[in-house]
């Protein structure tokens, strides 16, 4: 159980980089920046939730029943992917749909797992949990491009 949860915030944390990296190219339009900077730290706080929850489990447990290897190397090879694609040209709208797999993905499913499994020993950790559930996420996220996408209309913002 141990490893896979610091698999999956490190995960977490690889996603939190890549916004931001999006931030950091929308340096020129704030409020784009400002977006991806507080999605890229809810995402170390998910990475932060994670960790913390290794806590709550006895050093050999079983991580709960599920496809977890098959499932983490699909979203390792999208991170992978989105990861790559930084170093090229990209548009606001090409980070939107790229945040909406990421954020569409089975790494906020794991997530959610890791914490329903944690079960009443996770309250303890309240404090940690004042955005969760992830599913949230994922809303933030279309909220934010139909705040933004104007960017993109009025002159088309890198991401």
């Amino acid at each position: 159980m141990w490893r896979l949860l610091e698999r999956i915030a490190k995960l977490e944390r690889r996603v939190s980089a890549i916004y931001d990296a999006y931030a950091v190219r929308a340096s020129h339009v704030p409020p784009v920046a400002a977006f991806w900077r507080e999605m890229a730290a809810d995402e170390r706080m998910h990475a932060v939730v994670i960790a913390a929850a290794r806590e709550l489990f006895a050093p050999s447990e079983s991580p709960p029943a599920s496809e977890w290897a098959r499932e983490l190397i699909d979203i390792e090879e999208l991170i992978r992917t989105v990861e790559a694609e930084l170093s090229g040209p990209l548009s606001l709208a090409d980070a939107f749909a790229r945040a909406d797999q990421l954020e569409g993905s089975e790494l906020n499913t794991l997530s959610k797992l890791i914490i329903e499994h944690a079960g009443t020993g996770f309250s303890r950790l309240g404090p940690l949990l004042t955005d969760w559930p992830v599913d949230r996420h994922h809303d933030k996220l279309a909220q934010g491009w139909e705040r933004l996408a104007a960017c993109v209309r009025t002159g088309g913002a890198d991401a």
